[in-house]
């Protein structure tokens, strides 16, 4: 491939992690002719890798020395725990950056692939958790049984975020069920339905109910819609985002 300039080390990173993934160090492009006199290799401590190799992993040391200062040194071990698959049925929201539309694309492409591998979602997320500089473009692709993705190019400059809270009227029966898988939401929720239940308001009742008369009921869709718009916010704040400023209409001026 070439030198890899600044990225030699993680070029070399990512030929670790292939073999500790599929049990087989890589061949080595290239050294057709090998000067079996130079220390280590004369006494068969030191060997080239000319053809792929099993490997059953270990503990593997990365030097990275390059005449232009691109030093880079590191010790990796490889993981024995298997990678479970989750199993869990649930649409998942998962966001993505690069520095071009074909990046972004690539990217949920590579997503949509490895949908039920909660590990690897999870570092996807935390890869992109914060600002990249450069990364002008902006993704998200949602995960599960009706797929959507949006890729846009965004301004550098960081806009302000608003949160608006709605009144009567966005209620509907089996809202806030889904929900109710984030740990977050469910807390915040439980909270609402403790402060409601001595005025003998029962909000899980409602949200189980099938009936849709039930949210017909004005006390029970205003406390219902209030209770959701709260746990919302705090799932949010738990992520990291927090409001610039409010706007709600009629029981969401409250």
């Amino acid at each position: 491939m070439g030198h890899g300039e600044m990225s030699a080390g993680l070029c070399g990173v990512s030929k670790v992690i292939i073999a500790m993934e599929t049990g087989t160090i890589p061949a080595n492009l290239h050294c057709d002719n090998i000067d079996m006199t130079l220390p280590g290799l004369d006494t068969g401590k030191l060997k080239v890798v000319t053809k792929n190799t099993k490997w059953n992993g270990g503990i593997v040391s990365l030097n990275s020395f390059g005449f232009g200062g691109a030093n880079a040194h590191i010790i990796l071990k490889s993981n024995p725990r298997q990678n479970v698959k989750s199993n869990l049925d649930v649409h998942r929201l998962v966001t993505v950056s690069g520095r071009t539309y074909d990046a972004v694309q690539h990217y949920i492409n590579g997503v949509k692939t490895i949908s039920s591998d909660a590990e690897a979602l999870a570092l996807i997320d935390a890869i992109h958790k914060f600002n990249i500089d450069g990364h002008t473009y902006r993704g998200y692709v949602t995960l599960g049984d009706d797929p959507t993705m949006d890729i846009q190019r965004v301004e550098s400059k960081q806009r302000p975020i608003w949160f608006i809270y709605s009144g009567m009227g966005s209620q509907w029966t089996g809202m806030a069920r889904d929900f109710m898988k984030i740990d977050v939401f469910k807390q915040t929720f439980t909270k609402c339905h403790d402060a409601l239940k001595p005025y003998h308001l029962d909000l899980f009742k409602i949200i189980s109910s099938d009936d849709p008369t039930t949210l017909e009921d004005v006390t029970n869709c205003f406390s219902v819609i209030t209770a959701v718009q709260i746990a919302l916010t705090d799932v949010l704040k738990s992520i990291g985002i927090e409001a610039d400023g409010f706007a709600g209409h009629s029981l969401g001026e409250t």
